[in-house]
This record gives C-alpha cells, sequence and structure tokens, in this order.
C-alpha cells in the first residue's frame, strides 16, 4: 500500500508543479 500511495503522490505532485508553471 505505500508503495503505490507513495506513486499516486508524486503523480499529484507533478500536476501541481504543472498548475504552479501555468
Amino acid at each position: 500500500i505505500e508503495i503505490p500511495h507513495k506513486k499516486f503522490i508524486t503523480l499529484r505532485n507533478k500536476l501541481d508543479v504543472i498548475i504552479e508553471y501555468v
């Protein structure tokens, strides 16, 4: 559960970065 969760957080972080760029 921790591994998938971490992956999800990474994906969300990437999205946040894109939003910040925009």
